[in-house]
C-alpha cells in the first residue's frame, strides 16, 4: 500500500477542510514520508483526508 492510495487530499491553512476520517496507516506513512524527505510538510498547517469521506458529519468508526 503507498500513500497515494490512501491519501488524495492535502490541503493547506485557509482552504476548506472536507474529510472526516483518515487511516493511521496514511498518518504514520505521511510522518515517515516527512522524516525521510520524501515530502517536505514540517511546521505547515494542514489537513489529511480519506477519499471518499468528504462532507461526512462524522467518521465511520464514532
Amino acid at each position: 500500500m503507498t500513500l497515494n492510495a490512501l491519501i488524495t487530499w492535502l490541503v493547506l491553512k485557509g482552504e476548506p477542510f472536507l474529510g472526516a476520517q483518515i487511516s493511521r496507516y496514511a498518518i504514520a506513512q505521511f510522518v515517515v514520508d516527512n522524516l525521510t524527505g520524501k515530502r517536505n510538510d514540517v511546521r505547515a498547517s494542514i489537513g489529511l483526508w480519506e477519499p471518499g469521506s468528504e462532507n461526512k458529519a462524522k467518521p465511520d468508526f464514532y
